[in-house]
């Protein structure tokens, strides 16, 4: 039987604040509005953010692998109500 609250978790590398679908394919990375934007239009809400991932020393210029173990990310927990 399901949990009467599923819950789901994303750990993403970010792209640029307003970088929209260009680094996506290009550097491996994504705008976290983006991601909120598609997550909530399959059903989820989001619930939170998390900050220990993040490193404020990548500027997002580079491609995500090649900043391996180095790279900011953001993580997102989400819930489908």
């Amino acid at each position: 039987m399901p949990a009467p609250h599923p819950k789901a978790v994303r750990v993403l590398r970010p792209a640029k604040e307003g970088a929209g679908e260009e680094d996506r394919k290009k550097l491996h990375r994504i705008d976290k509005q983006i991601v909120i934007k598609e997550t909530i239009g399959a059903g989820f809400k989001f619930a939170s953010e998390a900050l220990l991932l993040r490193n404020p020393a990548d500027n997002h210029d580079q491609p995500s692998q090649k900043l391996y173990g180095k790279s900011d990310r953001f993580i997102l927990a989400l819930r489908k109500p």
